[in-house]
């Protein structure tokens, strides 16, 4: 090999490693997101992907909060406010290419505002028969990923924020977690996919701000 295109070869080795790759959501993507609600939150539905798109399944997961305040996950662009079958419905388009939806969610936002994380978005509709929860007001957040195929656009929104790991259930007070509990490592059993609607505590996982 000449000097020459020995040299070209190391050159171009080293741009490729200049520029950083786009962040894959489930790796370096984790965490990016906010809480949508207060930190006093409780996650009582997981997400479940669906067989296909036309499969029933749980596009998101479901939370419940003391305060019915919604804000944003992520900087974005409110893409939609408005009912979707009856129901007020807030989608905000992200710039990584990532969607958030807030549902259901009452909102004096337009269509084609920018938010920041964390600003306020609306609060929860806690009449009409929206929440997924029974009688609880509930946030049913979803995420979606633009550009791939319908089947692959659903995503856990758990990873995104921050949530990694098997999830289990723990009484609210941290004086009543059992010590085997406290100490499980996190390769324990996989997610349950939904908590019994009769059990007192929240989904927790070992690298969770819940």
């Amino acid at each position: 090999m000449s000097a020459a295109r020995a040299l070209t070869l190391f050159l171009t080795l080293l741009l490729s490693l200049a520029v950083p790759a786009a962040p894959a959501v489930g790796g370096e993507a984790d965490g990016i997101w906010a809480w949508p609600l207060g930190p006093d939150h409780d996650v009582v539905s997981l997400f479940d992907r669906p067989d296909t798109v036309y499969s029933a399944g749980h596009r998101g997961i479901d939370i419940t909060a003391s305060s019915p305040t919604v804000t944003a996950v992520d900087d974005g662009v409110i893409a939609f406010a408005g009912p979707v079958a009856g129901k007020p419905v807030v989608t905000v388009r992200h710039a990584n290419g990532l969607v958030s939806t807030y549902e259901p969610v009452l909102t004096q936002r337009r269509a084609g505002e920018a938010v920041r994380r964390g600003d306020v978005i609306g609060e929860l509709d806690g009449s009409g028969g929206f929440s997924h929860c029974g009688d609880v007001p509930c946030l049913h957040l979803g995420a979606k990923r633009t550009g791939v195929p319908r089947e692959l656009e659903y995503l856990d929104p758990l990873p995104l924020l921050g949530v990694r790991g098997p999830s289990v259930l723990l009484p609210r007070s941290s004086a009543e977690v059992p010590a085997h509990a406290a100490a499980a490592p996190p390769t324990a059993p996989p997610r349950v996919p939904v908590r019994p609607a009769d059990a007192p505590g929240r989904w927790w996982s070992a690298a969770s701000p819940l």
